[in-house]
C-alpha cells in the first residue's frame, strides 16, 4: 500500500488502527517518530497527521494513564500528547533539570535565604487544603526560623518544615507505606489532637468526598481509589522514567490524584508538597520541585482572581469540555502551571544575583575594605551561616596569623561580623541581615 490508499482502507487497516491505539499517548519527538516502522507503507509524515489529529478529537477508547493488558481501555480517561504539550514537556525538561542553571540557583538561594522561593506560600495553601488554620505572618516567621510553634497548626507547619529540611534522608526510599507512614508520624508530632477535615473541591464530581450538609469529607473514603492512586505513585514515579516527559506527567497526576482522591489518613495537602519534592527529585528534575504548584492549584479551584486569565475554570477541562473523559485539557493546565511556575523562580533568582552583584560593587568601592575582607564578606553574604577562624583565613588567604585577627577584629569593629569563643577558638561570624547592611551601603533595597 501507499499513502494513495482510498480513505475506506485507510479506516479499515487493521495495522493503521493498531498504530494509533499504540502511539497517540505516547510522547515522542518527531526525530524519534520517524525511525518507527509505519503501518501499511505509509510515510511518518502521513502518520503524524494522523496521530495530532487523533490526539485533538479521539474519543475515550485510546490512551489510558494506567493502560495495561488488563485495564479495559474503555473504563480509563485518556491523555493525549499534542506536539504542543510535547513542547512545554520539552521546555521543562532543559529548565527544570537537575544540575541546571536555575537548579544551582535556587541552591544558592536557599544558601542566602534559608528557604526556597515561594515556600510560605505552598505551605499556606497546603494549611488551606488540610483545614488548618494558621496566620500565614506565623509561616513566614517559622520558615525564618525567629518563631517558636505557639499552636498545634504552627506546629504542623513547623513539622512539615522540619521534613522539607531532611528529604536527603528519604531520596533511596521506595515510595511505600513504610515512607508515608514515616513521614506521617512526623507531621503528627505535637498536633495529633488537631482535628483534620480536608477542604473539599468545588462544584465538581469530587464533592462525592462529603456532601453540603457538613458530613465528613471522608465519610466516603474510597480504600480502592486509594490503594490505585499509591500504586500508580510506586509504579509510575521513579528512575526508570528519570529525564523524560513521561516522569514528569506521572508527578503532575500523582499531585493532583492526592489533592483529589486523600489516599492518607491525615494532612494530603502537606503530604503532596513533600512527596512533590522527593518525585522531581526521583526523575531528575529538582528545580520543577520547587515551583509553587500546591499554590497555583488551589487558586485555581478556588476561582481566585490569579487563575481566571486561565483557559479552563477548575474541573471544566475534565467535566464540561466537549472532550468527554479526554484529560488532556486538564493535564495542560497542571504543566502550565509547571511552566509559570518556572518563570516565576527565574524572576526571584534573577533578582538575587542583581542583588549580589550590588552588594559586590557595594563591598569593592568601600575603601576601608582590603581585598581578602571584600572576598570573605562577599562570601558570607551569599552564605550568611557561614563562620570562620582566623587559622581557616589564614590557609585561605596565604597571610600570617596575626594579619588574620587584624582582618576578622576590624570587621567586627565595623559592625560586619560577631565573635564568639567555641572551645578554645575565636569564631567570626556574620551578623545578623549583614546582607542588608551592605545593601544599604549601595542604595539597594533587599527582597522581602
Amino acid at each position: 500500500m501507499s499513502d494513495s490508499m482510498s480513505i475506506s482502507e485507510f479506516i479499515r487497516n487493521e495495522e493503521v488502527a493498531a498504530f494509533v491505539t499504540r502511539h497517540a499517548g505516547e510522547l515522542v519527538s518527531w526525530d524519534q517518530f520517524q525511525g518507527l516502522p509505519m503501518p501499511a507503507g505509509l510515510s511518518p509524515e502521513t502518520m503524524w497527521e494522523v496521530i495530532e489529529f487523533v490526539r485533538l478529537v479521539g474519543v475515550d477508547e485510546q490512551m489510558p494513564f494506567s493502560q495495561s493488558d488488563e485495564a479495559c481501555v474503555g473504563e480509563s480517561s485518556w491523555y493525549g500528547i499534542s506536539s504542543e504539550m510535547s513542547a512545554v514537556l520539552a521546555r521543562l525538561m532543559h529548565r527544570g533539570r537537575t544540575a541546571g542553571t536555575l537548579d544551582a540557583r535556587l541552591a544558592q538561594y536557599r544558601s542566602a535565604y534559608g528557604k526556597s522561593p515561594f515556600l510560605v506560600a505552598d505551605l499556606s495553601a497546603a494549611a488551606a487544603r488540610d483545614g488548618v488554620e494558621i496566620d500565614p505572618d506565623a509561616v513566614v516567621a517559622l520558615a525564618a526560623g525567629t518563631r517558636t510553634p505557639a499552636t498545634p497548626a504552627e506546629r504542623l507547619a513547623a513539622n512539615a518544615l522540619a521534613v522539607l529540611r531532611s528529604l536527603d534522608e528519604y531520596c533511596d526510599r521506595a515510595f511505600d507505606e513504610s515512607l508515608y507512614g514515616e513521614i506521617q508520624s512526623r507531621l503528627d508530632e505535637g498536633c495529633a489532637a488537631l482535628s483534620y477535615r480536608p477542604m473539599l473541591r468545588p462544584e465538581t464530581s469530587y464533592n462525592a468526598y462529603g456532601s453540603a450538609d457538613g458530613n465528613d469529607p471522608l465519610s466516603r473514603y474510597d480504600a480502592e481509589q486509594k490503594s490505585w492512586c499509591l500504586d500508580l505513585i510506586s509504579t509510575r514515579v521513579n528512575e526508570v522514567y528519570r529525564g523524560r516527559a513521561e516522569g514528569i506527567v506521572a508527578v503532575v497526576i500523582a499531585c493532583d490524584l492526592i489533592c483529589e482522591e486523600l489516599p492518607f489518613p491525615r494532612w494530603n495537602g502537606f503530604m503532596e508538597i513533600i512527596l512533590r519534592r522527593l518525585f522531581f527529585e526521583r526523575i531528575g528534575m529538582r528545580a520543577l520541585a520547587f515551583v509553587p504548584f500546591s499554590r497555583a492549584l488551589l487558586d485555581w479551584e478556588l476561582g481566585l482572581p490569579a487563575a481566571q486569565e486561565l483557559p479552563f475554570a477548575f474541573g471544566q477541562a475534565i467535566l464540561h469540555s466537549r472532550y468527554g473523559n479526554n484529560t488532556t485539557p486538564y493535564l495542560r493546565q497542571l504543566l502550565q502551571f509547571l511552566e509559570r511556575g518556572l518563570d516565576d523562580l527565574e524572576r526571584e533568582t534573577d533578582a538575587m544575583v542583581a542583588q549580589f552583584d550590588r552588594r559586590r560593587e557595594a563591598l569593592a568601592a568601600d575603601t576601608r575594605l582590603n581585598h581578602r575582607q571584600q572576598s570573605l564578606l562577599m562570601e558570607l553574604v551569599m552564605n550568611p551561616s557561614g563562620s570562620i577562624d582566623a587559622a581557616t583565613y589564614e590557609r585561605r588567604y596565604d597571610v600570617t596569623l596575626v594579619t588574620a585577627r587584624a582582618d576578622l577584629k576590624k570587621l567586627v569593629q565595623m559592625g560586619f561580623l560577631s565573635l564568639a569563643e567555641v572551645g578554645k577558638k575565636q569564631v567570626f561570624s556574620p551578623v545578623p541581615r549583614m546582607g542588608d547592611m551592605v545593601s544599604a551601603r549601595s542604595g539597594s533595597v533587599p527582597p522581602a
